[in-house]
Order: structure tokens, then C-alpha cells, then sequence
């Protein structure tokens, strides 16, 4: 190893991803939690929409590995991770939740921002590989936290197509058209029924 170079993971930052995964895996990243002053107090909000980001990767990505990264590690390096990454914006205020699904190609990729629980408005989509996905984002309304994982729920099926389309084909599977991911101008998550 070089120092310096980017394999070199000495000197990184406690939030970034100490695993690039592996070519053709996943990396599930911890929650990315706004404002950081509240990013301690949400630790278990932070793991149960991990958890959900895990299951539904075991969903739409099947056989695929998984490398789950521990709180704080919620970004991939400068030269990106080997593996695509998911990841999730985060904010609660009282019992209002949102969460925005974070999701990078493999390397330095653009990263598209699908929302996922609450109600947002967004201001680009994708966004540059590690700009800070809450300048992007406006919240028009939050979701019960108790039920945000419910809530998430109904919007699996955008997520799910995001990934597949930063998955690429499978080695040795044909590939299968990845379903349309929704317009760049629908951008709300609120679900119809509400």
C-alpha cells in the first residue's frame, strides 16, 4: 500500500467506509444522520432503516454479497467503493421522520436520491458523487417515526429499481430490464392513499 493512495485507509475519517466491498456486491452504509447533533440520540432509528436497506438489497439483488458497515461509516471514499452502496438521509424532529435512499454505482458515481418515508421535494437528482444529499432535499412533510419503516415500504418498489440499475447484470444471469425508475419531475413520496 502507498500512502496516500486511495487503498491507503489509515487515516480515514471515523464516517467513512473502512470496506470497499467486493466488484458485484453491495455496501449497505450506516445511515447518514442530520444535523450530527442529533445523530447519537438516533442511533436505533439509524439501525432499524439499516436493516430495512439490508433486506430489501437481499430483495432486489439476490446472491449479491453484503457488506453492512457499522455506525458511523455512512460514505464510501474519495475514489468510491468497489461494490455499489446504499445508503439513507436521515432527520427526525420530535416523532417526524424522513428518509431519502442514497444510491451509488460502483467507483465515483453520481449518486441518485430516491425518497423513501416522508414527504420531499428535490433540488437535483442525481446529485456529484459525496456532495452532502440534504443541500438537495426539501421536506414538504415528515412520517409518523414509529412507522417509517412501514412507511418506507411503499416506496420499495423506486428503490429497488435504483438499485438493480446501479447493480448492473449479474455475472453469469441474463440480464433483465430494470423497471423505470420514476421521472427526474416526480420527485414526492407521499404515498397516493394519504
Amino acid at each position: 500500500m502507498v500512502a496516500g493512495s486511495p487503498n491507503d485507509t489509515r487515516f480515514l475519517a471515523p464516517e467513512i467506509s473502512h470496506s470497499k466491498g467486493v466488484p458485484g456486491g453491495v455496501v449497505v452504509l450506516f445511515p447518514r444522520i442530520i444535523p450530527s447533533a442529533i445523530a447519537a440520540e438516533n442511533q436505533a432509528y439509524g439501525q432499524q432503516v439499516q436493516q430495512k436497506m439490508k433486506q430489501l438489497v437481499e430483495k432486489a439483488l439476490p446472491g449479491r454479497p453484503i457488506d453492512v458497515r457499522p455506525s458511523p461509516e455512512r460514505v464510501c471514499p474519495k475514489a468510491g467503493c468497489d461494490a455499489m452502496s446504499i445508503g439513507v438521509l436521515f432527520t427526525r424532529q420530535n416523532n417526524s421522520c424522513v428518509a431519502v435512499a442514497l444510491v451509488n454505482a460502483p467507483g465515483v458515481s453520481t449518486t441518485k436520491l430516491v425518497p423513501w418515508g416522508g414527504e420531499v421535494t428535490l433540488k437535483a437528482d442525481p446529485i456529484q458523487f459525496r456532495d452532502p444529499p440534504e443541500n438537495f432535499v426539501t421536506i414538504k412533510d415528515y412520517a409518523n417515526c414509529d412507522q417509517l419503516v412501514t412507511e418506507m415500504g411503499k416506496a420499495d418498489s423506486f428503490v429497488e429499481a435504483a438499485l438493480r440499475a446501479a447493480a448492473g447484470p449479474a455475472t453469469g444471469s441474463p440480464s433483465a430490464a430494470a423497471p423505470a425508475a420514476p421521472a427526474a419531475g416526480a420527485v414526492t413520496a407521499k404515498p397516493s392513499g394519504k
